[in-house]
């Protein structure tokens, strides 16, 4: 059992932005017997853990090893350790752009065309649209487009800076700046020294990071007054997401645009983009199967075309006609169409999706952040995978009547509340109930 497989296994279970703080900085220290004792790099990661993610540790322990060992966390953190090691290194001034996202080899169609022209006239005329934010599902090219607006303000201007980075990478930086008594200062000056800023995931920094908000904030504030360009990204609208009222007031001081999943004439020229790579030469009846059977998003398309690759390379073919692409990709299809809606997969995502901890779900605490997405989890539990009300009171260690009051209280608030009710069909459409 290697460490690192720990660490894979454990952020199946921990969501980007507190796993990358709080997680990976742990190292094995040693192995007495039974016991496992963990290096933290300082209190705050060591208490954080034990509170928290302790039990993500040991599960995974015995999930590779088979064996049961007890943790112990030891706080030791090399004072001569260099900065650059990890923040100069990690976090280093560059923009993270990645040079295969352009605007050459952007598919347009009706479900991303406005998203398009407003990435082209921010390239044009930066601050245009300020701040601009895209929303959509998985794979529909949110972090390309936006990505490659940044390669096309540091191609137009000389001397132009973009800063691209993650959330969770935010998070990370700004949380070992405060733990290891390095400068907040030069940590702002870092990010206020771009001239344009491209922020992913914005959904995962969550309303319970209240001095990170507050940092993303003045950051923004920044930017905003000085009309240097701003990109965020994210899976939902602003409405939807769990952040600050006054932190989601500034963002939709911009622009929001939608990026819809692929439609077919993007799916049908992706598709002959990459078979043509992939030296497939599939007829034009087969191209429509697969477009019309992998319609979700762009990943589940391509991978459709790289399992016929391996296929055929596999079994050195020289084409694959019709029947032999229907047959390859019917248990793919099946996969897909028969993924199981099992209580804990609900749990998980509706936990995720409101920046929770499922065990915080699960438990009995009153905590606000806690009630609306055991609620959800129940409602989503009763009115879609078809349980009980007693099974679903077993599953959160309560009785049928609790479950009863939660639904209901689910259901009048989509009455009143138009944004949770997309919300509301938002999980149906993610695991296709309807």
């Amino acid at each position: 059992m290697q460490w690192q497989e720990v660490l894979n296994e454990v952020s199946k279970h921990i969501p980007p932005v507190y796993y990358e703080p709080f997680i990976t900085p742990l190292s094995i220290h040693s192995i007495n017997g039974e016991k496992l004792i963990l290096s933290a790099p300082s209190e705050v990661i060591k208490n954080h853990v034990k509170k928290k993610y302790q039990h993500h540790l040991e599960q995974a322990i015995i999930k590779l090893s088979g064996k049961s060992y007890e943790i112990e966390i030891l706080v030791d953190f090399p004072t001569s350790l260099p900065i650059n090691n990890f923040v100069e290194e990690r976090f280093k001034d560059h923009s993270n752009l990645q040079t295969e996202f352009q605007f050459e080899n952007f598919l347009v169609g009706d479900s991303n065309r406005l998203a398009v022209e407003a990435g082209q006239e921010i390239i044009k005329n930066p601050g245009s649209y300020n701040p601009i934010y895209f929303y959509g599902s998985v794979g529909v090219g949110k972090t390309h487009l936006a990505q490659a607006i940044g390669q096309g303000l540091e191609k137009t201007y000389s001397h132009y800076k973009v800063k691209y980075t993650t959330i969770s990478n935010f998070l990370s930086e700004f949380v070992y700046t405060i733990q290891n008594k390095q400068s907040v200062e030069n940590f702002r000056l870092k990010y206020q020294s771009f001239d344009a800023i491209i922020i992913d995931d914005i959904q995962f920094l969550n309303s319970s990071a209240e001095k990170t908000q507050e940092e993303f904030y003045n950051l923004f504030n920044h930017f905003y007054e000085r009309k240097k360009q701003i990109v965020i990204i994210a899976d939902r609208p602003i409405a939807e997401l769990p952040l600050q009222d006054r932190l989601k007031s500034r963002f939709m001081i911009g622009h929001q645009i939608e990026i819809r999943p692929p439609d077919s004439e993007i799916r049908l020229q992706l598709l002959k983009m990459k078979e043509h790579s992939l030296g497939l030469s599939l007829s034009e009846k087969a191209l429509q199967f697969i477009s019309e059977a992998f319609k979700s998003d762009m990943r589940t398309l391509l991978g459709s075309l790289n399992e016929l690759s391996l296929y055929k390379k596999t079994y050195r073919l020289l084409i694959l006609n019709d029947e032999k692409v229907i047959e390859i990709l019917q248990a793919r299809l099946q996969n897909l169409s028969q993924e199981s809606i099992i209580p804990e997969k609900i749990i998980e995502t509706v936990s995720e999706y409101y920046g929770q901890e499922k065990t915080d779900v699960l438990s009995k605490s009153r905590r606000a952040e806690y009630i609306l997405p055991r609620h959800v989890s129940m409602y989503l539990l009763h009115e879609v995978a078809k349980l009980s009300k007693s099974q679903i009171g077993k599953i959160f260690s309560t009785n049928h009547t609790t479950v009863i009051a939660a639904v209901r209280k689910v259901k009048d608030k989509l009455k009143k509340d138009s944004h949770f009710l997309l919300t509301i069909e938002n999980f149906r459409k993610k695991f296709e109930f309807q």
